[in-house]
């Protein structure tokens, strides 16, 4: 899977990791913003832009997250 399939693919259920912190775990909700992971058996909300997150070792800025996902499956990249 390459970045920008990856992209237009629904988040959650994945595995994720948010690089520059300790947090990996999959991802349970999503919303425009945010990401809802579950970490250690508790939901951490992660913010979209301000972290840079790695799925199946693709390294994504959340910045090109921020969206409903019905949204940015829709862009054009």
């Amino acid at each position: 899977m390459d970045k920008s399939a990856l992209l237009k693919s629904e988040l959650i259920g994945l595995k994720v990791k948010v690089l520059g912190t300790r947090i990996e775990g999959g991802i349970v909700d999503e919303t425009k913003n945010m990401l809802i992971i579950e970490h250690k058996g508790r939901k951490k909300r992660i913010i979209k832009s301000n972290n840079v997150f790695e799925f199946k070792g693709i390294k994504i800025d959340g910045k090109s997250l921020i969206g409903r996902s019905e949204e940015r499956i829709k862009k054009t990249w």
